[in-house]
Protein backbone atom coordinates (compact mmCIF):
# COMPACT_ATOMS: atom_id res chain seq x y z
CA UNK A 1 0.00 0.00 0.00
CA UNK A 2 1.84 3.09 -1.42
CA UNK A 3 2.45 5.93 0.86
CA UNK A 4 1.18 3.82 4.21
CA UNK A 5 2.96 2.43 6.72
CA UNK A 6 2.72 -1.23 8.19
CA UNK A 7 -0.12 0.21 10.96
CA UNK A 8 -1.73 1.64 7.94
CA UNK A 9 -1.36 5.45 8.57
CA UNK A 10 -1.03 7.60 5.79
CA UNK A 11 2.82 9.35 5.27
CA UNK A 12 2.16 12.29 3.01
CA UNK A 13 -0.44 13.46 5.84
CA UNK A 14 -0.04 16.93 7.14
CA UNK A 15 -0.02 17.05 11.28
CA UNK A 16 -2.00 20.26 11.97
CA UNK A 17 0.08 20.19 15.50
CA UNK A 18 3.21 20.13 14.13
CA UNK A 19 2.68 22.86 11.53
CA UNK A 20 0.87 25.31 14.63
CA UNK A 21 4.41 24.84 16.13
CA UNK A 22 7.00 25.32 14.05
CA UNK A 23 4.70 28.42 13.23
CA UNK A 24 4.97 29.48 16.83
CA UNK A 25 8.65 28.43 16.95
CA UNK A 26 9.50 31.24 14.31
CA UNK A 27 7.54 33.77 15.81
CA UNK A 28 9.56 33.78 18.95
CA UNK A 29 12.83 32.82 16.28
CA UNK A 30 11.24 36.26 15.26
CA UNK A 31 10.89 38.04 18.12
CA UNK A 32 14.32 37.30 20.03
CA UNK A 33 16.36 38.29 16.94
CA UNK A 34 14.18 41.68 16.91
CA UNK A 35 14.96 42.11 20.45
CA UNK A 36 19.00 41.87 20.50
CA UNK A 37 18.77 43.68 17.10
CA UNK A 38 17.14 46.31 19.68
CA UNK A 39 19.41 45.81 22.27
CA UNK A 40 22.52 46.54 20.49
CA UNK A 41 21.32 49.43 18.16
CA UNK A 42 20.48 50.95 21.66
CA UNK A 43 24.01 50.42 23.11
CA UNK A 44 25.48 51.64 20.32
CA UNK A 45 23.21 54.37 20.64
CA UNK A 46 24.73 54.69 23.86
CA UNK A 47 28.10 54.23 23.64
CA UNK A 48 27.77 56.95 20.72
CA UNK A 49 26.41 59.52 23.64
CA UNK A 50 28.67 58.64 25.77
CA UNK A 51 31.60 59.50 23.47
CA UNK A 52 33.51 62.86 24.24
CA UNK A 53 32.52 64.42 20.76
CA UNK A 54 28.42 63.93 20.96
CA UNK A 55 29.08 65.37 24.34
CA UNK A 56 30.70 68.09 23.36
CA UNK A 57 28.41 68.83 20.38
CA UNK A 58 25.35 68.66 22.62
CA UNK A 59 27.05 71.05 25.18
CA UNK A 60 28.01 73.52 22.41
CA UNK A 61 24.19 73.17 21.14
CA UNK A 62 21.59 76.20 21.92
CA UNK A 63 19.21 75.42 24.48
CA UNK A 64 15.61 74.39 23.42
CA UNK A 65 12.79 74.29 24.96
CA UNK A 66 13.03 70.06 25.90
CA UNK A 67 16.13 71.09 27.44
CA UNK A 68 14.37 73.38 30.11
CA UNK A 69 12.21 71.09 30.44
CA UNK A 70 14.38 68.46 31.54
CA UNK A 71 16.62 70.93 34.08
CA UNK A 72 13.13 71.99 35.41
CA UNK A 73 11.93 68.29 36.27
CA UNK A 74 15.43 67.61 37.88
CA UNK A 75 15.86 71.04 39.94
CA UNK A 76 11.84 71.15 40.70
CA UNK A 77 11.19 74.43 39.11
CA UNK A 78 7.73 75.86 39.53
CA UNK A 79 6.27 77.19 36.39
CA UNK A 80 6.72 80.61 36.52
CA UNK A 81 10.48 79.55 37.45
CA UNK A 82 10.46 77.27 34.10
CA UNK A 83 9.42 80.33 31.83
CA UNK A 84 11.94 82.66 33.12
CA UNK A 85 14.75 80.08 32.84
CA UNK A 86 13.46 79.54 29.19
CA UNK A 87 13.32 83.31 28.86
CA UNK A 88 16.68 84.22 30.33
CA UNK A 89 18.54 80.99 27.79
CA UNK A 90 16.39 82.26 24.36
CA UNK A 91 17.08 85.84 24.79
CA UNK A 92 20.93 85.32 25.40
CA UNK A 93 20.90 82.59 23.06
CA UNK A 94 22.43 80.40 25.69
CA UNK A 95 24.43 76.91 24.93
CA UNK A 96 22.67 73.65 26.11
CA UNK A 97 21.29 74.90 29.68
CA UNK A 98 21.87 70.63 30.68
CA UNK A 99 25.52 71.19 30.76
CA UNK A 100 26.01 74.97 30.87
CA UNK A 101 23.95 74.20 34.76
CA UNK A 102 27.31 72.63 35.93
CA UNK A 103 29.85 75.28 34.52
CA UNK A 104 29.85 78.00 37.60
CA UNK A 105 31.44 80.86 35.73
CA UNK A 106 29.41 80.77 32.32
CA UNK A 107 25.79 80.01 34.31
CA UNK A 108 27.03 82.98 36.35
CA UNK A 109 27.46 85.48 33.54
CA UNK A 110 23.82 83.86 32.64
CA UNK A 111 22.52 84.84 35.45
CA UNK A 112 24.29 88.12 35.61
CA UNK A 113 22.80 89.32 32.35
CA UNK A 114 19.54 88.17 33.00
CA UNK A 115 19.48 90.32 36.64
CA UNK A 116 20.98 93.70 34.76
CA UNK A 117 17.54 93.13 32.69
CA UNK A 118 15.24 92.75 35.67
CA UNK A 119 16.95 95.13 38.09
CA UNK A 120 16.61 97.96 35.03
CA UNK A 121 12.76 96.66 35.29
CA UNK A 122 12.43 97.10 38.68
CA UNK A 123 9.85 94.85 39.42
CA UNK A 124 10.75 93.20 42.80
CA UNK A 125 8.47 89.91 42.45
CA UNK A 126 10.03 89.40 39.26
CA UNK A 127 13.72 89.99 40.97
CA UNK A 128 12.39 87.79 43.94
CA UNK A 129 11.28 84.45 41.45
CA UNK A 130 14.99 85.52 39.75
CA UNK A 131 16.78 84.85 43.27
CA UNK A 132 14.44 81.34 43.73
CA UNK A 133 15.68 80.35 40.73
CA UNK A 134 19.20 81.04 41.27
CA UNK A 135 19.05 79.06 44.51
CA UNK A 136 17.45 75.77 42.87
CA UNK A 137 20.36 75.97 39.96
CA UNK A 138 22.78 76.00 42.54
CA UNK A 139 21.68 72.98 43.75
CA UNK A 140 21.65 71.35 40.88
CA UNK A 141 25.25 72.23 40.26
CA UNK A 142 26.20 71.58 44.32
CA UNK A 143 24.81 67.81 43.76
CA UNK A 144 26.67 67.30 40.58
CA UNK A 145 29.83 68.36 42.10
CA UNK A 146 30.17 67.15 45.15
CA UNK A 147 33.21 65.46 47.57
CA UNK A 148 33.50 62.20 49.36
CA UNK A 149 36.82 62.42 50.54
CA UNK A 150 38.78 65.09 52.99
CA UNK A 151 41.74 64.77 49.68
CA UNK A 152 39.98 67.20 47.66
CA UNK A 153 40.47 69.94 50.49
CA UNK A 154 42.72 72.54 49.30
CA UNK A 155 45.50 74.50 51.50
CA UNK A 156 43.65 77.41 53.20
CA UNK A 157 40.06 75.93 53.58
CA UNK A 158 37.73 77.19 56.84
CA UNK A 159 36.26 74.84 59.04
CA UNK A 160 33.75 75.70 61.98
CA UNK A 161 34.26 73.58 65.39
CA UNK A 162 31.29 73.97 67.32
CA UNK A 163 32.61 73.39 71.04
CA UNK A 164 30.70 71.52 74.30
CA UNK A 165 29.41 75.32 75.36
CA UNK A 166 27.82 75.87 71.60
CA UNK A 167 30.75 78.74 70.66
CA UNK A 168 31.80 78.03 66.75
CA UNK A 169 35.46 78.55 66.62
CA UNK A 170 36.71 78.89 63.05
CA UNK A 171 40.11 76.98 61.93
CA UNK A 172 41.81 76.76 58.77
CA UNK A 173 44.09 73.80 56.92
CA UNK A 174 47.65 75.03 56.23
CA UNK A 175 48.58 71.68 54.70
CA UNK A 176 46.82 68.22 53.72
CA UNK A 177 48.75 65.23 53.42
CA UNK A 178 48.77 61.37 53.66
CA UNK A 179 49.63 62.27 57.44
CA UNK A 180 46.44 63.59 58.06
CA UNK A 181 44.89 66.94 57.99
CA UNK A 182 47.15 69.88 59.49
CA UNK A 183 44.72 72.31 61.08
CA UNK A 184 45.78 76.08 62.43
CA UNK A 185 43.72 76.69 65.62
CA UNK A 186 43.11 79.78 67.25
CA UNK A 187 45.66 80.11 70.38
CA UNK A 188 42.56 81.01 72.88
CA UNK A 189 41.09 77.39 71.81
CA UNK A 190 45.00 75.87 71.83
CA UNK A 191 45.66 76.78 75.32
CA UNK A 192 41.73 76.22 76.83
CA UNK A 193 39.77 72.80 77.67
CA UNK A 194 37.54 73.47 75.16
CA UNK A 195 38.87 71.94 72.63
CA UNK A 196 38.89 68.17 71.77
CA UNK A 197 41.07 66.13 73.98
CA UNK A 198 43.95 63.64 72.03
CA UNK A 199 42.22 61.17 69.91
CA UNK A 200 39.15 62.07 70.44
CA UNK A 201 36.45 62.29 67.88
CA UNK A 202 34.95 65.57 66.95
CA UNK A 203 33.05 67.25 63.54
CA UNK A 204 34.17 70.06 61.83
CA UNK A 205 31.58 71.53 59.31
CA UNK A 206 33.36 73.56 56.51
CA UNK A 207 31.76 74.85 53.10
CA UNK A 208 33.05 74.85 49.77
CA UNK A 209 33.64 77.37 47.32
CA UNK A 210 29.75 78.21 45.99
CA UNK A 211 28.13 77.50 49.25
CA UNK A 212 28.58 73.64 49.06
CA UNK A 213 28.73 72.87 52.84
CA UNK A 214 29.80 68.97 54.27
CA UNK A 215 30.17 67.98 58.06
CA UNK A 216 33.07 65.58 58.66
CA UNK A 217 33.81 63.66 62.02
CA UNK A 218 37.77 63.37 62.25
CA UNK A 219 39.67 62.35 65.19
CA UNK A 220 42.56 63.90 66.68
CA UNK A 221 46.16 63.09 66.14
CA UNK A 222 48.35 64.97 68.07
CA UNK A 223 48.89 68.90 68.25
CA UNK A 224 51.59 71.03 67.47
CA UNK A 225 52.75 74.18 66.54
CA UNK A 226 54.96 75.32 63.23
CA UNK A 227 57.80 77.19 62.95
CA UNK A 228 55.94 80.44 63.44
CA UNK A 229 54.46 79.25 66.58
CA UNK A 230 51.12 78.71 65.64
CA UNK A 231 49.01 76.04 67.39
CA UNK A 232 48.44 73.29 64.96
CA UNK A 233 45.77 70.47 65.66
CA UNK A 234 46.25 67.10 63.25
CA UNK A 235 43.43 65.45 62.13
CA UNK A 236 42.71 62.19 60.54
CA UNK A 237 41.69 62.21 56.76
CA UNK A 238 38.18 60.25 56.19
CA UNK A 239 36.50 59.56 52.88
CA UNK A 240 32.98 59.71 55.00
CA UNK A 241 32.40 63.39 54.18
CA UNK A 242 28.01 64.11 54.90
CA UNK A 243 26.67 66.80 52.97
CA UNK A 244 24.51 69.21 54.87
CA UNK A 245 21.44 70.45 53.85
CA UNK A 246 21.52 74.00 52.34
CA UNK A 247 19.70 77.25 54.21
CA UNK A 248 16.95 78.02 52.22
CA UNK A 249 18.47 81.42 51.52
CA UNK A 250 22.40 82.32 50.97
CA UNK A 251 23.89 84.18 54.32
CA UNK A 252 26.70 86.20 54.15
CA UNK A 253 29.45 87.28 56.54
CA UNK A 254 29.21 91.50 57.53
CA UNK A 255 31.30 93.58 59.94
CA UNK A 256 29.26 96.78 59.85
CA UNK A 257 27.31 98.69 63.09
CA UNK A 258 23.76 98.33 63.36
CA UNK A 259 20.99 99.84 65.44
CA UNK A 260 17.91 97.86 67.09
CA UNK A 261 14.87 99.26 69.30
CA UNK A 262 12.23 96.89 70.99
CA UNK A 263 8.93 95.70 69.54
CA UNK A 264 5.83 94.90 71.07
CA UNK A 265 3.68 92.92 69.02
CA UNK A 266 0.13 93.79 69.07
CA UNK A 267 -3.29 91.84 67.76
CA UNK A 268 -2.59 89.43 64.89
CA UNK A 269 -4.97 90.01 62.15
CA UNK A 270 -5.59 87.29 59.52
CA UNK A 271 -2.47 85.78 59.79
CA UNK A 272 -0.60 89.05 60.09
CA UNK A 273 0.94 90.84 63.08
CA UNK A 274 0.88 94.56 64.03
CA UNK A 275 3.95 95.60 65.31
CA UNK A 276 4.38 98.76 67.93
CA UNK A 277 8.26 99.84 67.25
CA UNK A 278 9.88 101.20 70.81
CA UNK A 279 11.75 104.84 70.76
CA UNK A 280 14.83 104.05 72.31
CA UNK A 281 17.48 102.54 70.17
CA UNK A 282 20.79 100.55 70.80
CA UNK A 283 23.81 100.09 68.64
CA UNK A 284 25.53 96.67 67.77
CA UNK A 285 27.47 95.06 65.50
CA UNK A 286 26.01 92.94 62.26
CA UNK A 287 27.94 89.27 62.15
CA UNK A 288 26.61 87.95 59.32
CA UNK A 289 22.99 88.91 57.80
CA UNK A 290 20.57 86.46 54.76
CA UNK A 291 17.35 86.93 53.58
CA UNK A 292 16.00 85.49 56.22
CA UNK A 293 17.67 86.62 59.46
CA UNK A 294 21.07 87.84 60.76
CA UNK A 295 23.32 87.60 63.43
CA UNK A 296 24.00 90.26 66.11
CA UNK A 297 26.80 91.63 68.75
CA UNK A 298 26.26 93.50 71.31
CA UNK A 299 26.40 94.54 75.30
CA UNK A 300 22.45 93.37 75.79
CA UNK A 301 22.00 89.84 77.16
CA UNK A 302 18.34 90.37 75.25
CA UNK A 303 15.86 87.18 75.87
CA UNK A 304 15.00 84.69 73.33
CA UNK A 305 11.69 85.53 72.11
CA UNK A 306 11.91 89.20 72.18
CA UNK A 307 11.16 91.32 68.48
CA UNK A 308 13.54 93.68 67.83
CA UNK A 309 13.22 96.20 65.02
CA UNK A 310 17.26 96.56 62.90
CA UNK A 311 18.23 98.69 60.58
CA UNK A 312 21.38 98.18 59.00
CA UNK A 313 23.41 98.54 56.02
CA UNK A 314 25.02 96.28 53.41
CA UNK A 315 25.82 99.06 50.88
CA UNK A 316 26.98 102.50 51.74
CA UNK A 317 24.55 105.14 52.16
CA UNK A 318 21.48 102.97 51.76
CA UNK A 319 19.78 101.69 54.91
CA UNK A 320 17.30 98.83 55.32
CA UNK A 321 15.62 97.63 58.35
CA UNK A 322 13.26 94.59 59.34
CA UNK A 323 11.63 93.01 61.90
CA UNK A 324 12.90 89.79 63.23
CA UNK A 325 12.67 88.00 66.53
CA UNK A 326 15.32 86.62 68.75
CA UNK A 327 15.81 82.84 68.34
CA UNK A 328 18.87 82.07 70.55
CA UNK A 329 20.93 83.96 72.97
CA UNK A 330 24.78 83.57 73.46
CA UNK A 331 27.51 84.73 75.84
CA UNK A 332 30.38 86.05 73.72
CA UNK A 333 33.81 83.88 74.72
CA UNK A 334 35.10 86.98 76.24
CA UNK A 335 32.27 87.16 78.76
CA UNK A 336 31.49 91.00 77.55
CA UNK A 337 29.19 90.76 74.24
CA UNK A 338 26.24 88.54 73.33
CA UNK A 339 25.31 87.33 70.34
CA UNK A 340 21.72 87.22 69.16
CA UNK A 341 20.37 85.13 66.46
CA UNK A 342 17.45 86.19 64.86
CA UNK A 343 14.76 85.41 62.73
CA UNK A 344 13.19 88.10 60.38
CA UNK A 345 9.31 88.10 60.68
CA UNK A 346 8.37 90.91 58.84
CA UNK A 347 10.63 92.06 55.42
CA UNK A 348 10.04 94.14 52.74
CA UNK A 349 10.67 92.17 49.07
CA UNK A 350 12.85 95.00 48.32
CA UNK A 351 15.17 94.55 51.54
CA UNK A 352 15.46 91.01 50.84
CA UNK A 353 16.40 91.37 47.09
CA UNK A 354 19.00 93.43 48.26
CA UNK A 355 20.49 91.25 50.65
CA UNK A 356 20.66 88.88 47.79
CA UNK A 357 21.86 90.97 45.36
CA UNK A 358 24.51 91.79 47.73
CA UNK A 359 25.40 88.13 48.49
CA UNK A 360 25.57 86.87 44.71
CA UNK A 361 27.99 90.06 44.47
CA UNK A 362 25.80 92.08 42.27
CA UNK A 363 26.22 95.01 44.44
CA UNK A 364 29.50 96.93 45.82
CA UNK A 365 29.97 98.08 48.95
Amino acid sequence: MEGTNFLGFDMNATNPNSSTALGFVIKVLIVIVVLVLIYFLQRKIKQKRMSPEWLEAQKNKETNIKNVANLAKNANLTSTEKALLWDMCHRFKAKNIEFLVKDEDEMNKLLKQEYDVLAAKNNQNEIANFFSLYFKLEKVRFSSTSISTTSSLAEGQEFTYKDADGYEWQLKLISNSSNGLYIEIPKMLASSDKKPAPLAKFILNFTLKGSSSYSLLTRVIRYDQDKQGNSILVASSTNTLKPIQRRMSKRMKADSLCTFSAVKKLEEKKGATDFEILEKKYEGELQDVSSSGCRISCGLPIKQGQSLYIEFEITKGEPLSAIGTIVMTKKSLDGKTFILHIKFVEIDIAVRNKIYAYAYGYLNE
